[in-house]
C-alpha cells in the first residue's frame, strides 16, 4: 500500500469503507485472528462458516456511507439528496425516448440511466438500519434498480397527466 495507516483510511473512506469496518485493534494494528482462523481451517480441509454461507448467499456486511453522487431508496418518500436529484433529472431528460420506445429501447435507456449513474461515482443505496445516530446503507443489487427506474419513468407520466387534466 502507499502513504501511512491514516491516509490509507482515508482513501478506504472515499469509497464509502468506514475505519470502523477495518479489522483494527485500537493502536491501528491489524487484527488477524479471524483470517488465520479461516486459513487454518482450509488448511485442515474444514468447511467454514464463510464456506457454508458465502458472501453472495447473506445478508451483505459491506455497509456504506452514502456520497454527493449517491441516489438513496429511502422507502418511498421523496429525496432532494443530489443523486436523486441527478437521476430525476436524467429520468425527465429521456421520458420522450423511453415513451416511444419499444421495449428494446426502453431497457436501452434504463440501462444508460443507470450507467450515467454509476459513470459519475454514484451508487444505488439503501439503509440497512436505522438504529442509533446515523444510518448505514448497502448497495441495492441491479436487478431491483432496473425495476425502480421504469417506475419512475410511469410516475413522471402520471404526473404530467394530472397537470395537464
Amino acid at each position: 500500500h502507499y502513504g501511512s495507516h491514516l491516509e490509507c483510511q482515508y482513501l478506504l473512506a472515499t469509497f464509502g469503507i468506514s475505519k470502523e469496518f477495518l479489522p483494527l485493534k485500537g493502536n491501528d494494528e491489524a487484527d488477524m485472528h479471524r483470517h488465520l482462523t479461516w486459513v487454518d481451517s482450509c488448511l485442515r480441509g474444514n468447511k467454514t462458516d464463510f464456506d457454508a454461507n458465502p458472501p453472495a448467499a447473506r445478508k451483505s456486511e459491506t455497509y456504506l456511507k452514502p456520497t454527493a453522487n449517491d441516489v438513496l431508496y429511502i422507502g418511498g418518500y421523496r429525496s432532494d439528496h443530489a443523486g436523486n436529484v441527478h437521476l430525476r433529472n436524467l429520468v425527465s431528460e429521456w421520458s420522450q425516448a423511453y415513451d416511444s420506445g419499444t421495449n428494446e429501447a426502453k431497457r436501452s435507456v434504463v440501462n444508460g440511466i443507470i450507467e450515467e449513474v454509476h459513470r459519475s461515482g454514484g451508487r444505488f443505496l439503501r439503509p440497512v438500519n436505522n438504529d442509533g445516530a446515523e444510518s448505514v446503507w448497502a448497495i441495492v443489487p441491479t436487478g431491483e434498480v432496473r425495476s425502480k427506474v421504469p417506475q419512475m419513468f410511469r410516475n413522471l407520466r402520471r404526473k404530467a397527466r394530472k397537470k395537464k387534466g
